[in-house]
């Protein structure tokens, strides 16, 4: 029978999986640990089929956990529990991480998870002491269909893609095609993952030659590197600065990416990558001409060098000398620009500038940006992307997401930086009041300090129920910059989940929603003796009168009329909870 682990220090919550997974004895036997050092003893002595962790925990939290798996568990499944959701996360925790649950735990939907994970581990294989290459000529001489994931001290180098024996794509690092797959036969202390894929499954071709004709170039290249190990190491010295100078400029960290292009740009004057990278970087025009005259001499057919030559080409016209880069797009732009005149972002952020979001704006280019963006975030956390991550999906009209990003910015900025809180808060009243939820028209954060969060010292917990996420979300970053706690629900049958498990102090209840509506949720707490003094707030963009009067007659404490304005809103949660 398969042995799940779940690492979670809440004992109450422990006791609930406990009595809840139990009817699951037939597919699986359950331990409990209450932090990572329990769990890692528990490894250690058990066989642990499944892991499910907290992040928060004392002694040795989720994070250390999931790095111990990763290196002594590579193939066990880990399911990991959140309170809070923050962009880039599952990226940064993958491949370690097989599903993500946002409490509080519905104990029914962890066990369908559980059993998924357990099977999907069954479908894998593990491999490791076994050559990469031997192992392909069985791949090949089976004719089978599958992924082959390639591990290196427990961290995931690259991965093969092979249909009915057939070596059609790799990847390895900035590395893909022939070249990833040449890179990945050649490693040495490898660990191998074999997936089965369905024979449907739509693979691309990036690979021409044949599994052996590979096999033999890179032992080819394997000989050549013991024979004349010193320009080889110079050249793979070279590869990692121009692989890490490329991260830097993507995490727009320009100085320090412009020296070590520049350094590899010099020693090896053919390097188009670096070229076009440093033309990114460098901050006068003459530089940025030079850089991308010598690219596109040496490959004319570069798309990205392209592309780069006709901005350049815009950028030109505009008579500029010292210039910055666009973080979108790396247009050269001037100094002090509100705007980027190729992809047409909107770059300094005050309430006017907001009306010019989307505009002007190439939505291609924000794409790739935040494609980019992501990548960054998946590997560190970073401010000014996280800033502008959030920017671009402000321009791509995807506002749940901005508010996902904008949510974590406010985690991480401190009280100095003030450019940014002021361009928080900015956004935020532009999003709130483009979909009509709040309406302000000052700061809320111009010196005043709050009348409420003086007075929160206990951290309350607030419940907020509506079935619009927007609203939920801005709601909530309100409540918690004002010293709050948030639990959010989507309708009235998942309010009654959720304060089940945490009891709130207040609740913020809509209205209009599906499944049970505000009036039938209200009904439903006034009966039971634990929750009926629970205060709450109604709100609702309904404001006649007999709304009004349904909302008093249903024993409501308050009823608020949408568009709701902060300052409104606050002084009414405070005098509720007295």
């Amino acid at each position: 029978m398969a042995t799940v682990l779940i690492a979670e220090d809440d004992l109450g919550l422990q006791k609930v999986l406990e009595a809840s997974l139990v009817k699951y004895i037939r597919d699986f036997n359950t331990l409990f640990a209450e932090n990572g050092e329990e769990a890692v003893t528990l490894l250690n002595d058990q066989n642990i089929d499944l892991l499910v962790t907290d992040i928060k925990m004392p002694l040795m939290d989720g994070l250390a956990l999931l790095s111990h798996m990763s290196v002594n568990y590579p193939a066990t499944p880990c399911i990991v529990l959140t309170s809070y959701t923050i962009p880039g996360l599952e990226q940064r925790l993958s491949p370690s991480v097989f599903r993500f649950i946002n409490k509080p735990v519905d104990p029914v939907y962890l066990a369908g998870l559980i059993k998924e994970g357990l099977e999907k581990a069954r479908s894998e294989e593990a491999l490791s002491g076994v050559s990469i290459a031997g192992f392909m000529q069985i791949i090949e001489a089976e004719e089978k269909t599958c992924l082959l994931t390639v591990h290196e001290y427990g961290k995931q180098q690259g991965v093969m893609c092979f249909h009915k024996g057939v070596l059609h794509d790799a990847s390895c690092g900035e590395l893909i095609g022939e070249a990833a797959a040449l890179q990945l036969i050649g490693m040495e202390n490898s660990q191998l993952k074999y997936q089965k894929l369905s024979p449907q499954d739509h693979i691309e071709t990036n690979i021409q030659k044949g599994v052996q004709a590979l096999i033999l170039e890179a032992m080819r290249l394997k000989d050549e590197l013991n024979e004349t190990g010193i320009d080889t190491q110079e050249e793979l010295q070279h590869n990692k600065q121009l692989t890490e100078g490329i991260q830097l400029c993507k995490g727009l960290h320009q100085q320090k990416a412009e020296q070590l292009l520049l350094r590899v740009a010099s020693q090896d004057t053919e390097n188009v990558q670096a070229l076009l990278w440093l033309s990114r970087t460098v901050t006068n025009m003459k530089q940025v001409h030079v850089a991308l005259s010598r690219a596109h001499e040496l490959n004319k057919k570069d798309k990205d060098v392209n592309h780069d030559v006709t901005m350049f080409n815009a950028a030109s016209k505009l008579g500029l000398k010292t210039i910055d880069h666009c973080p979108f797009c790396f247009a050269a732009i001037g100094v002090d620009s509100h705007d980027c005149h190729f992809c047409g972002a909107v770059l300094k952020i005050n309430a006017e500038s907001l009306t010019k979001i989307g505009s002007n704006t190439k939505q291609d280019e924000l794409r790739g940006a935040l494609d980019r963006f992501k990548e960054v975030l998946g590997r560190e956390l970073n401010i000014p992307v996280l800033f502008h991550a959030a920017l671009a999906c402000l321009h791509l009209e995807e506002c749940d997401t901005t508010l996902d990003y904008l949510e974590q910015l406010q985690q991480c900025i401190g009280p100095e930086e003030k450019s940014y809180r002021a361009a928080v808060e900015d956004i935020l009243i532009y999003i709130a009041a483009r979909k009509a939820v709040i309406k302000t028209g000052k700061d809320l954060n111009a010196g005043e300090e709050s009348a409420v969060a003086p007075e929160v010292l206990d951290k309350k917990n607030i419940l907020v129920v509506d079935d619009c996420k927007t609203t939920r979300k801005i709601i909530k970053m309100i409540l918690q910059k004002h010293g709050f706690d948030t639990v959010e629900a989507g309708d009235g049958i998942e309010a009654l989940i959720k304060i089940n498990g945490v009891r709130p102090d207040l609740i913020l209840l809509d209205v209009m929603m599906p499944k049970l509506d505000g009036y039938g949720l209200l009904s439903a707490l006034k009966q039971n003796s634990d929750l009926k003094n629970i205060p709450v707030i109604m709100l609702s963009s309904r404001s006649g009168l007999t709304a009004k009067l349904k909302g008093h007659l249903s024993s409501a404490q308050v009823y608020l009329t949408k568009p709701i304005q902060p300052d409104v809103l606050l002084d009414t949660i405070n005098q509720q909870l007295g």
